[in-house]
């Protein structure tokens, strides 16, 4: 099998890949929302409490979900020798 070297200087991150790591970033965005919300409502220790028991857990089973299709829409861009796009 040909293979080639990329130099990152001449990789190019497609739609669908930009597109994911975007909703990646906004994982964080919603933690740090949800964190501000719930810190108005109660102590900081009460709102992290919450945050760890119901919304963490599902927070980074999202997250591990995002990445595994962002490593299959770079694996899709890899697996054509001719493509400079991630």
């Amino acid at each position: 099998m040909k293979s080639r070297v990329l130099k990152a200087d001449e990789i190019r991150v497609s739609e669908p890949t930009t597109a994911l790591i975007n909703a990646l970033q906004s994982t964080s965005a919603i933690y740090s929302e949800v964190h501000t919300a719930l810190c108005v409502i109660y102590s900081e220790r009460d709102a992290l409490d919450i945050i760890n028991t119901r919304l963490y857990p599902e927070l980074t089973a999202l997250e591990a979900r995002i990445r595994e299709l962002l490593a299959m829409s770079i694996a899709e861009n890899l697996s054509n020798i001719e493509s400079d796009t991630i």
